[in-house]
C-alpha cells in the first residue's frame, strides 16, 4: 500500500509527470517532477525536449537513491549530466545495473548503451558509473 496516495493518485491522472525507472527488486519507481515555470510553449511544442529532461531526471534519482553499491553521491549526479552534455568528459563505465538503470536516458536517445567501454576509448580516472 502506498505511503503518499495523494501524490500517487495525481500521477496516475496525468496531473503530475512522473517517469518511472525499474528499481533492483523489479518494481517501478515513479520520479515526480515539476518544470519551475509551466508554460504551454514547454507542454505542448517542447513536449519531446521536456520528456528527455525529465527522463535524465528520473534515471540519476534512481540512481541515486536505489543504485546498491553503485549509488550515486551528489557530486557524481553532476559528473553523469557533464558527460551526457559532452561526449568529450568520457563515459560512463558500464556495471550490472547500468541498462536498467539508464534505460530511459536510453530510450529518449540521449545514451548509448555499452556492455564494455567503447574500444577507442581508455577508461580514466574519471569515469563515472
Amino acid at each position: 500500500m502506498s505511503t503518499q496516495p495523494l501524490l500517487q493518485d495525481a500521477i496516475a491522472r496525468g496531473l503530475l509527470l512522473a517517469p518511472a525507472v525499474q528499481r533492483p527488486g523489479g518494481t517501478l519507481q515513479p520520479f515526480a517532477a515539476l518544470p519551475y515555470v509551466l508554460d504551454r510553449d514547454l507542454l505542448r511544442g517542447r513536449k519531446p525536449v521536456l520528456d528527455k529532461a525529465l527522463a535524465v531526471l528520473a534515471c540519476l534519482r534512481c540512481g541515486q537513491h536505489f543504485g546498491g553499491y553503485t549509488s550515486l553521491p551528489g557530486h557524481a549526479l553532476v559528473d553523469v549530466i557533464d558527460k551526457l552534455l559532452d561526449p568529450n568528459r568520457g563515459f560512463l563505465r558500464p556495471h550490472e545495473a547500468h541498462e536498467r538503470q539508464y534505460r530511459l536516458i536510453h530510450a529518449a536517445r540521449l545514451m548509448v548503451l555499452w556492455a564494455a567501454p567503447p574500444p577507442t576509448e581508455a577508461p580514466s580516472a574519471s569515469s563515472t558509473g
